[in-house]
């Protein structure tokens, strides 16, 4: 599942890379990348390759860092984005997870339409946590990722190690064990259900709920090209990437800088565009309604 998972969200970087050097950087539709100097369906948008940090303070909000240990050694970097409200109410803590390939940005980079900062306006105690193996969250209490034992986890780690941790650190900072919300996206919903079915007693006794966002559970409904190859290939992959030292669960540096140069031309945007919808299918009026609200490209 782990192999599926990394293929799926794999090719969905390719919907989060700069696919222009100009000053227009996002453009409404695919077709649009062909000229975007000029074009008015194109614009330049300040929150490409700009990191959580800098987006949430462009946008006039606080934003808090925190470091979580987990049982088994590993430093986890947690985001709070507290209410700008000097007042003491207090606030039902939402968590919100994101995918194998995502990152804590893809939840503010629409700005204040963003469900980070949506909820934060409409009164949500937000965190946002990454999870080991990540850009952010490297550390460990006595090992690097130049070590190969570091790398040794799957799913259950991140959901028995990490998810316990990190919950039970916005329980102890907030005060509200039993109340608070899960939401997981993709990765962050498989997890989710690993932890709540191995530490259901945990679960019961720390959240109020879970929201799951493209759920991923059972893998027998996958698209059958893709399960082909990913049972015929990811082995395959996964030893490429290990040997090119492609190790990672979150956006991985050196995978969004070989997006950018091989994938970030017009036609190629059109080859990436199709990977897209063959992993994530592809629904017109969903497309339409993000695209004229957003942009095709977020990131």
């Amino acid at each position: 599942m782990l192999v599926a998972l990394w293929l799926h969200s794999f090719v969905h970087l390719f919907a989060s890379v700069d696919l222009s050097e100009a000053r227009n950087n996002v453009c409404s539709t695919v077709s649009d990348y062909a000229l975007t100097w000029g074009n008015p369906r194109c614009w330049y948008n300040p929150n490409v390759r700009s990191n959580l940090r800098d987006i949430v303070l462009r946008n006039g909000y606080p934003i808090e860092k925190h470091n979580v240990l987990t049982e088994d050694g590993y430093i986890l970097v947690l985001y709070r984005i507290p209410s700008s409200n000097k007042d003491n109410t207090k606030r039902q803590p939402v968590i919100i997870q994101h995918g194998i390939q995502g990152s804590a940005a893809f939840w503010v980079l629409h700005d204040r339409k963003s469900i980070g900062l949506f909820l934060v306006d409409h009164g949500y105690d937000v965190w946002l946590p990454t999870i080991r193996g990540s850009a952010e969250s490297t550390g460990h209490v006595n090992m690097t990722t130049k070590d190969p034992a570091y790398w040794d986890f799957g799913l259950d780690e991140l959901a028995l190690y990490d998810m316990v941790a990190y919950i039970e650190y916005v329980a102890k900072v907030t005060n509200q064990k039993g109340n608070i919300i899960y939401i997981g996206h993709s990765m962050g919903t498989t997890i989710s259900y690993i932890y709540a079915s191995e530490r259901r007693r945990h679960a019961n006794e720390h959240l109020r709920g879970m929201i799951s966002l493209a759920p991923v559970a059972f893998i027998n409904k996958i698209d059958p090209l893709v399960k082909r190859f990913a049972v015929e290939y990811g082995p395959v992959v996964a030893k490429l990437a290990d040997n090119l030292g492609l190790k990672g669960t979150g956006q991985i540096p050196d995978v969004e800088m070989f997006l950018r140069k091989y994938c970030g031309t017009y036609p190629v945007v059109v080859l990436c565009d199709a990977l897209i919808k063959l992993t994530s299918g592809d629904n017109p009026n969903e497309n339409i309604a993000v695209r004229n609200d957003f942009s095709f490209v977020v990131m």
